[in-house]
């Protein structure tokens, strides 16, 4: 549901790797052979092979080229304030596609959370006291944004939401304020999921020695952020480091969207938006192989996407293979007798339940407010301090280094 916000996730935090070990990689071999690329010959030899070129080519760059330490603490900043970018661009996406599913899930407004609706109102509350031709709301009207509001609160059943309402917070997304967030979109301790993802434990097992977290993680990184984009350096990470915060970054954003999505299709079976595939009977492999006896005229083949449903578990997995009688087959089709054993790539318990989604078809509805547009402070301006330092009259919490955009100059 939000793999192509993961994929960029990674394909963004992959980027500025590379961009380290290049950086990396040039200077080391300015360094090291400063004296065979210090000629004297401003001109490259006539004749010269193309070996010959790249070292000339390079040996202009000797005059031009800072020195080390002042590299890699540019290095330094440039990586990390990237990186926080990435992750509240991230963020605000993510928040802000669930917003739209929203009412595709809850009928109507009432219907919702009620921590949904409370942060609604008040965030809008907020946004209509700062709306103005300038700033972070410029692109918002308030004739509509409180047209859909009345709408929503009257009970229409194609009201939309802002999602703007749920970033009005402007600090630093630490792991309190990202939990304070996910908790007013109707996630119950999302701090507790976070630490207890699959990806973020092998992350902590991997790669981190001692009993670490993902709060410390994530208050370690904006900690390291802040000092790059507000204050002297005085430390300047190993490119190791900084990979491993991307890869820390990587991990979190996979446990946020699964438990996005792992709530969306709570929902889903909620309304019954499924038909049953069959009941689980017998597990093996760690849970990886299922067995059970499909439901009648129920068909199934390799690479199809079920869910696995049991009491506290409600996740998408893909088949990767089926055995009927010992034999593998590519397809099949349930006649309510006969057993099937299914391989899945991620576990299932005993007693759980495969079922397929089945969303049912809705005309669409017109959207009033794009939410698109109501994410240009985090889709645009993540890690600089121009739109906040316009806008710091009209925000009054938050310290220096928690709020994003601030206090910086190009």
């Amino acid at each position: 549901m939000f793999g192509h916000l993961t994929s960029q996730l990674r394909d963004e935090v992959e980027t500025v790797q590379k961009v380290l070990t290049t950086s990396d990689g040039l200077r080391n071999l300015l360094i090291v052979q400063y004296a065979a690329l210090s000629s004297p010959s401003a001109e490259v030899p006539e004749g010269a092979d193309d070996i010959t070129k790249a070292a000339h080519a390079l040996g202009q760059l000797l005059p031009r080229a800072p020195d080390k330490l002042d590299w890699q603490i540019y290095d330094h900043c440039a990586a990390l304030t990237r990186l926080y970018a990435i992750y509240e661009r991230f963020v605000g996406e993510l928040v802000t596609e669930y917003v739209r599913q929203l009412p595709k899930l809850y009928q109507k407004y009432v219907d919702l959370p009620s921590s949904i609706t409370t942060q609604h109102r008040a965030g809008i509350g907020q946004i209509l006291l700062k709306m103005g031709e300038k700033g972070l709301y410029k692109k918002l009207e308030e004739s509509v944004v409180v047209r859909e509001l009345a709408a929503a609160i009257g009970g229409s059943s194609a009201y939309t939401l802002l999602a703007d309402a749920f970033f009005v917070e402007r600090q630093n997304l630490r792991f309190e304020i990202l939990c304070r967030l996910f908790s007013t979109l109707g996630f119950k301790n999302p701090g507790k999921y976070i630490n207890k993802h699959s990806a973020v434990t092998k992350f902590m097992k991997e790669e981190r020695a001692d009993s670490s977290s993902a709060q410390k993680e994530l208050e370690d990184f904006i900690d390291y952020r802040n000092e790059a984009a507000h204050r002297k350096v005085e430390n300047v990470l190993a490119i190791d480091a900084i990979g491993a915060i991307g890869r820390f970054l990587i991990a979190l954003g996979y446990a946020l969207a699964d438990m996005i999505e792992q709530g969306a299709l709570q929902r889903r079976m909620e309304l019954e938006h499924y038909s049953l595939v069959m009941a689980i009977l017998e597990v093996h492999y760690d849970g990886l192989v299922v067995v059970g006896i499909p439901a009648l005229d129920i068909s199934l083949k390799v690479g199809d996407e079920v869910v696995v449903f049991a009491k506290n578990a409600c996740h998408r997995v893909r088949v990767e293979s089926i055995q009927a009688n010992g034999q593998s087959v590519q397809n099949m089709t349930g006649d309510g007798a006969v057993e099937f054993g299914i391989r899945l790539n991620k576990p299932a318990s005993e007693g759980a339940e495969l079922r397929r989604l089945q969303i049912p078809t809705e005309a669409p509805k017109e959207i009033q407010l794009k939410l698109e547009d109501a994410m240009p402070p985090i889709s645009d301006a993540a890690d600089t301090d121009i739109s906040n330092a316009v806008e710091s009259e009209n925000i009054d919490s938050g310290s220096e280094d928690d709020q994003p955009n601030a206090g910086r100059s190009e």
